[in-house]
């Protein structure tokens, strides 16, 4: 039921009135999870850096950049688009050719970054899996897991994995509002001892 839903979602979405470019390999949902998925890394080896240099740290964060005053540069998967379709681009068409991971790996960082990106983002992923299947399973963490499993960057990109600023926001949100927990829980089990001593007083 929920797969009929996003197929006709993406049919009303997409405005295409042929089933049978829906469902074309090259053109509609399969075209999308099997080719656009994969077509952002091939891109991104043929053109880093033939066409343009290797982008290094500059697209990690603007802000960031702009503190430690190194020169800024658009993330891969924007360069990549702007390199095959600046028309679309410069009309207000085009966007973003996200992929795997691994493509902005190599768009950042070449063979180097090819290499290592698996891996480190394995221990990544691995990491925040573990923690929250040790800690209890409170609400709180649930809604966590859940948010970090949706917002998962595999297929959007390596940078994210370096510094992500929604994830350092929810990251503090979520230790303030574990800590006012606690501090609210201490006040009332002191609050309770309060009134357990001047009842044992009065009875006395």
């Amino acid at each position: 039921m929920s797969l009929l839903f996003l197929v006709v979602y993406y049919f009303l979405i997409s405005k295409i009135n042929d089933l049978f470019v829906l469902f074309n390999y090259n053109s509609g949902i399969i075209g999308r999870i099997i080719l656009t998925q994969s077509a952002g890394t091939y891109l991104s080896f043929d053109i880093f850096p033939t066409h343009i240099d290797y982008i290094g740290f500059n697209s990690i964060s603007k802000f960031l950049n702009g503190i430690f005053g190194i020169p800024y540069s658009e993330r891969s998967a924007r360069l990549i688009m702007e390199y095959v379709n600046p028309k679309g681009v410069y009309a207000g068409q085009a966007g973003v050719i996200n992929s795997l991971f691994i493509a902005e790996a190599w768009a950042n960082f070449g063979l180097v970054g090819a290499i290592i990106a698996p891996f480190y983002v394995g221990m990544v992923i691995q990491a925040i899996f573990m923690f929250f299947i040790k800690m209890p399973k409170t609400p709180l963490l649930l809604g966590l897991f859940t948010y970090f499993s949706y917002r998962s960057y595999v297929t959007g990109g390596f940078n994210d994995y370096l510094y992500n600023a929604g994830n350092f926001v929810i990251i503090i949100l979520f230790i303030m509002i574990y800590f006012s927990g606690l501090a609210l829980k201490q006040m009332r089990v002191k609050r309770y001892e309060t009134n357990d001593l001047s009842l044992s007083s009065t009875s006395r």
